[in-house]
Formats: C-alpha cells, structure tokens, sequence
C-alpha cells in the first residue's frame, strides 16, 4: 500500500473560507414527539429515500440504548410533507407478519439500517442490523426486513415487517456448515447490492464479537452474505460464496457493497476493530462467474473503525474513506494490479485549525457544495467507548463532527475541515457545541430548493440544518395543472460556478416562460397576474433568461456568470428569482408565477 502521506498546511492563512453555510431550522422542519426527536438521547443510525414516491425524500431511523448494550428502542419513520419531517411511524410502519410485533415501533437493537428496492417492484424497501439480543426470539434478534406495500387507488400503504424473509442464523462448524445451535444475530452493519448480478439487491452483514458484553466464542456467527430470490427473501450463502477468512470479524461496524476494482461485478469492502484482526480489506468479486469470491485484500490495518466508499477525485474509481481510532484517512484508488486488486495511495486529511481529535465513528460521502467533487463527514461518537459523553456536556472531551471540503484539486485532492474567526468549525453556521456527540448525519434536499441540508443524529438530540446556498421562500397560487409552481436551483453556488442551473416545475406542460430576477426580494409577496410577485423591482421585470416548459412541465435555464445579468458579482451577492409562464387557461391574467428563491453567492 503505497501514496503519498497529505499533510496540513498552517493554519492562519486558511481560516474563514465560507465555502458552504448552515442555518439550525429544527423549529420548522422536525415533527415529533421530544423523545423521538429534539429530545432523543438514543444511539441513532439513518437511511433515507423517497419512500412513498411523492417526489419529497424521507428519513428511516433506527434506535437502540447507547453504546454496546442490549437496550432496545423503537425506530421513527419520518415522512417529509412539504419539507418538514414528520413521524409517521404509527399510521405507515406498524403492520407485521408476527402477532404483536409493532413493526417499526418494536424496540429492538437496531444499529444499521440500509434502504434499497428488494423486490425491484419500484417501491423503497429497507433492512436493518440487529445487535445484542441474546435469548430473544427469532423476530427480534435477527436483522429485519420491512417491504413496502406500494399504494392503492393512490394511497400509500406503508411498511411491512416480514419475519420470515430473513433466515435462521446458525453456528457453523470448522467446515463452514450450518450443524450448530441456533443464534441470534450480532450484527452492526448492513449493506445492499447486487452481488451475483442477477438484478436484484442482496446483503452484507458485519458481525460484531467484543464489546461492553463480549460474544461466546461459541455462537460467534461472523460476517454473513445474504442472497435474495428477487422477491426480498433471503437466504444465507453461509461459506459457499465468501471464504472463512473474507467473512471473519472481530467488530465490523461498517461494509459497502460496490464495484471497488471497475470490472462490473459487485465486491464487498468492510472494516474489522477492536480486537484481532484489526483491518480495512476488500473481496473481489471477479467475473465472468460472479458466484464465487475469488480475492481478498487487505487495504489497511491500523485500527480502523469504520470505512466507506466513493469516488473522491472525479477519475470514476471508488476511493475509501477510513475512520481510525488513530488518525482518519483516505485511500485514493489508483488503478488495478495484474490480478484485478486495486492499487491504494493514502493521505491524511487537512485541517484550517486544529486537526484530528481522537476516536471517530461513521463516515458519510456527499457533494455538500455542488461542485462535483464529494465532501466527507466523519461522526466523532464511538459507539463501543461512552467515557466522556454526557447529555449535559456532550462536547466535554473536545471531539465533534468533523466536515472536511473537497479543494477538488486533482488528481491527489485535499479534503479540509474549514475554520473561522468566530468559531464556525467545517461550515459556517456550525460551531464545536452544535457538532459534538453525533452518532450519524443524513444529507438530503429536505425543502427541494436544490441544496442538501442535513440531519444530525446527537447523543441527547435531533437537529435539521438548513443549507442556506439557495432558500425557496413566499407564497404561489395553483395554476391549470391544479397545483403551484415551484422554483429552484442545482449546481454551485459561488462566483465561479459553471453548472448552476435554475428549475421550475409544475408549470402547464409547453408554457412560455421566463426566469425574473431583482436584488430585492417581496416577502410576504404581492398579488401579480393569477398569482404572486416574490421579487422586487419596478413595474417591469428584470429578465435573467428564456424558457418555455417542456411536454412534463419543467423549464431549465442555464446561469452563465460570465456574461448577462449575474456576470461579475462579487461574493456575498445576494439574487432573488421566480418563473414567470402564460397560463392562458388558469385564470383572467394569463399569466402565473412560481414561489420565490433566494440565491447566495459565495467565493
């Protein structure tokens, strides 16, 4: 394993960089009762998708007691309405195949859960990984498997736990058969993807041994490999499809199924902690024959605590993001050995201040700016180690959070934790107390204004952050689709952007249009036409460009900031827009507006 070792460079001329700004809307976008939401002081894990299909992503968690216990809680299906996350749980997640089972409301052990269509019906399913539950029944120490019930007569019919989806876990002998007594799973990871190439998702589970409350070395089960039918059952390849030594774990509290060495097969790369082995290793999956496993590697030792996978340098080849109990760091993938293997540099990751406070947990890869170039976020709270972590000081042992800027400066990339003056650490907006004691975080478009916000899972709390890039605000009118138009915007949001593209939707399909912008913004907005004037200005409209809809009712226009309106605005600019469309059927005007967004530009 060889590369070059990245090292931060001083500090004082990199502080306040404001690449990316945060504001806390937890207020406004998060509906629940305090102990399932602001409140909640259980260990939280995330996925997130648009589960019911109504064009609005959602928020599936899954909740235990903190730390290595057997403590069990009930997970919370967050529904986004309209851009506020709403629990949902008790109308659309109780139903079950197991009489009194609660559904998503059963507590369980859960600490991972992974979101993927499993009977490629088009509707989002989801699994998650059960822990300690030592002396409990089948349906709920083993990982569990919820399907989605699609809809009917266009209602949503929610989730479905199928208990028996899932097979029995079993010891298995020296020989790698299923002849031992039964066990309950002890599993800390879960991942989905298709693995034998037969277009449907399978699943990897990473065992978990020590701990707070050791596993017997007698029911310790290792890592299993999961093989669906295509209708969401499953069952377990046992060591017919892995070898004992891909499949052995000590704590594997991470795994990823994905392409790492870009033959077209699916691989499978894990971390393994704590105790003996202590490893980061990837199985190629080669073809032709994607049955068989066929080599295994070992990226790195260390003591690594959690790894993922994503290309971080724009070259299409899966890098590997690696939280060590050490000092985090990456993999960049720099192409494939003759027997397929890839070949890994590695570097440390770069801080304006500071620099890495000890141990870490999950690590998330995420284009936060849209820049094309994906961010890292790496939670700082240990699940195996509580000391120092308390609700009333969560950040008494100086670790947070810690999101680190791509500088998307190929080919070998810097990825910097950002720093101000004022305190701000990773984005602006976010200091050392709002960051500390992060069990996860969810990055997603929760308002559809075409930025990412984010959803931070902490020790004693759920908080939603707002991306303030691009903010959709004031009021719209439904037009003769029945519905109002809505307005916003893709792409990077700084003075030198080249892909920022503005977007309306629900507009009456082959509308004339145009995009209306001033540096003024009306909030409340006004009534104009058949609806309202969100923008500032005269009596005649400042027009940023053309664009008729399309046959599915969108209008794109393409934002050149070298030439026209937004050509030379310095940063901090500051430009409010609208789409403006002939409805000549949908009122006396024949003429309607979007909502507003508000676009801030930054360095």
């Amino acid at each position: 394993m060889g590369g070059l070792l990245l090292c931060a460079v001083p500090a004082q001329a990199q502080l306040n960089n404001q690449w990316l700004e945060y504001r806390n809307e937890t207020s406004t976008r998060l509906v629940a009762s305090p102990g399932l939401g602001v409140s909640d002081t259980q260990e939280k894990d995330y996925a997130w998708g648009d589960v019911n299909r109504d064009g609005w992503v959602d928020l599936v968690v899954v909740r235990k007691e903190p730390f290595t216990t057997a403590g069990k809680a009930p997970g919370v299906l967050f529904l986004n309405e309209n851009g506020v996350l709403t629990d949902r749980t008790s109308m659309f997640a109780t139903a079950s195949d197991v009489a009194g089972d609660q559904g998503l409301m059963q507590p369980t052990n859960n600490r991972d859960v992974v979101i993927a269509d499993f009977n490629n019906d088009g509707w989002p399913d989801f699994a998650t990984a059960v822990t300690i539950s030592d002396g409990d029944p089948k349906h709920i120490s083993h990982p569990r498997i919820y399907m989605n019930q699609g809809s009917m007569g266009g209602v949503w019919l929610g989730f479905r736990f199928e208990s028996t989806f899932s097979p029995q876990i079993r010891v298995l002998d020296a020989s790698g058969n299923p002849t031992g007594p039964l066990t309950p799973g002890r599993f800390c990871a879960i991942a989905a993807g298709d693995v034998d190439n037969d277009g449907d998702q399978d699943l990897y589970l990473g065992d978990y041994d020590g701990g707070l409350t050791p596993e017997p070395s007698t029911v310790d089960t290792n890592d299993r490999l999961w093989i669906n039918d295509g209708t969401g059952r499953f069952t377990d390849s046992l060591q017919t499809r892995m070898s004992a030594n891909m499949l052995l774990s000590a704590f594997s509290a991470s795994a990823a199924i994905a392409d790492i060495n870009g033959d077209g097969v699916k691989d499978v790369v894990k971390n393994t902690g704590l105790q003996t082995p202590q490893r980061v290793s990837v199985s190629y999956n080669r073809p032709p024959d994607p049955v068989p496993f066929d080599v295994f590697q070992i990226v790195s030792t260390q003591s690594p605590y959690f790894v993922s996978a994503g290309d971080l340098n724009n070259d299409n080849r899966l890098d590997l993001v690696v939280t060590d109990d050490g000092s985090d760091h990456y993999h960049l993938n720099n192409g494939n050995d003759a027997l397929g293997q890839v070949n890994w540099g590695t570097a440390n990751f770069s801080f304006a201040s500071g620099g890495d406070d000890g141990f870490g947990s999950q690590s998330l890869i995420h284009d936060l700016d849209q820049d094309g170039f994906k961010e890292v976020l790496i939670s700082d709270v240990d699940v195996d180690d509580p000391t120092g972590y308390t609700c009333s000081s969560p950040g008494s042992i100086n670790r947070r959070l810690h999101i680190y800027h791509n500088l998307a400066n190929t080919p070998s990339v810097t990825l910097r934790e950002e720093a101000g003056s004022s305190g701000w650490r990773g984005v602006v907006g976010m200091t050392q107390s709002d960051l500390s004691g992060t069990y996860h975080t969810a990055a997603f478009d929760i308002d559809r204004d075409g930025d990412d916000d984010l959803v931070l899972g902490r020790m004693c709390s759920t908080s939603v952050w707002a991306n303030t890039s691009r903010s959709r605000y004031g009021q719209v009118a439904n037009n003769s689709t029945g519905v109002g138009a809505r307005i916003w915007a893709t792409g990077l949001m700084a003075v030198n952007s080249t892909n920022l593209v503005l977007r309306a939707s629900n507009v009456p399909p082959n509308a004339i249009g145009v995009f209306v912008y001033a540096a003024t913004k009306i909030d409340p907005c006004i009534a104009y036409d058949d609806g309202f004037r969100c923008v500032g200005g005269g009596a005649r409209f400042a027009t940023l460009g053309r664009a008729n809809s399309n046959a599915q009712g969108e209008a794109t226009l393409n934002v050149s900031l070298t030439s026209g309106p937004f050509a030379g605005l310095p940063p901090g600019s500051i430009r409010f827009v609208q789409y403006r469309f002939a409805d000549p059927t949908g009122g006396p005007a024949g003429f309607n507006f979007s909502d507003g967004l508000e676009l801030k530009f930054r360095p």
